[in-house]
């Protein structure tokens, strides 16, 4: 039987209710000495991580998969330092009070990805997590969705992410698209609301739930 619910809600996980961009960047700073590469500056870690396997992999040629398995064991290593920004349990506990379903989709692999929802202590709150691997496409594409979201009837969609990534894949899913924490790209992707943090997030989600 279909679980009915009047919204499904689906999150992303970093730099949207994870604060990890520290971690990465660490990581990274491993891979360009490991590999003699320019540093990677703090504004350049959102566009690296928007894809897994994106552009900036691809440049490392026949050493990419190398590469993103060494960048992966890095990111392991410091990735106890992850924490979650201010007010995203609350935004959670809040979505869940409402009866909505409420998802994980993260281009993370689904490792990493599981491991730090466990650590963190949030099964709780999510009816699925869903991280990258070898079985199926990452965002923005809307297949990443379909496995997620199968079994479940609901009349409407809401995505919040921090990335273009995230804002493109609400459009390929007709999600309402809520782009939090990131100013850079209020004028680029495509949105309906803009949130400066998850405090904003939780009186957005107050008139629509």
């Amino acid at each position: 039987m279909l679980n009915q619910v009047k919204t499904a809600v689906l999150w992303d996980w970093d730099n949207t209710l994870i604060n990890t961009k520290d971690v990465i960047l660490k990581a990274l700073s491993d891979v360009t000495a490991k590999y003699h590469l320019p540093s990677v500056t703090p504004e350049q870690v959102r566009s690296i991580m928007g894809t897994y396997r994106g552009a900036y992999w691809q440049a490392f040629g026949d050493k990419m998969e190398e590469a993103l398995v060494f960048y992966l064991s890095r990111y392991a290593a410091y990735a106890d330092q992850a924490a979650p920004f201010p007010g995203s349990a609350d935004v959670l506990e809040f979505v869940r009070e409402q009866g909505a379903l409420q998802f994980v989709v993260s281009n993370k692999r689904q490792d990493l990805l599981d491991k730090e929802v466990t650590r963190i202590g949030w099964q709780r709150f999510f009816n699925g997590i869903q991280g990258t691997g070898p079985a199926h496409d990452s965002k923005p594409h809307k297949s990443f969705a379909d496995t997620l979201l199968k079994g479940y009837d609901f009349k409407r969609l809401i995505m919040i992410g921090d990335g273009e990534s995230d804002m493109f894949f609400a459009r390929n899913i007709g999600a309402r698209a809520i782009l939090v924490h990131n100013t850079a790209g209020v004028s680029q992707w495509p949105h309906d609301v803009f949130c400066s943090d998850l405090k904003a997030v939780y009186q957005v989600l107050k008139t629509e739930l």
